[in-house]
């Protein structure tokens, strides 16, 4: 798994960023404030064919889509979910995917 930041730059704002994802990679699930209202992903980098899936869980157990087949430069809202994390599958050994996610 590829570790997740979650930094708090002014109040009551919340950004997780994954270091970039390879081949067939799960990035660690980012623990999200639940006071938050809004959500927020944008993805960047090298897709070599690949796929990107957000996914979300309530319990960190059982996951569920988010969204299915970002493209690079998307930024789009998601919906509220206790724990989030980004999930690659395909690609090449190039394949080097940056997920950030916002909240406020």
């Amino acid at each position: 798994m590829t570790s997740v930041v979650i930094r708090n730059p002014s109040r009551g704002v919340y950004v997780a960023s994954w270091l970039p994802l390879g081949r067939d990679k799960c990035g660690e699930a980012a623990n999200m404030p639940l006071e938050t209202f809004t959500r927020s992903v944008q993805v960047a980098g090298e897709f070599e064919g690949c796929k990107v899936h957000l996914e979300g869980s309530h319990d960190g157990a059982y996951w569920s889509p988010l969204l299915d087949e970002l493209s690079e430069g998307t930024i789009q809202d998601i919906s509220l979910t206790h724990y989030v994390r980004p999930r690659v599958v395909g690609g090449g050994d190039k394949t080097a995917v940056k997920i950030i996610l916002m909240t406020v």
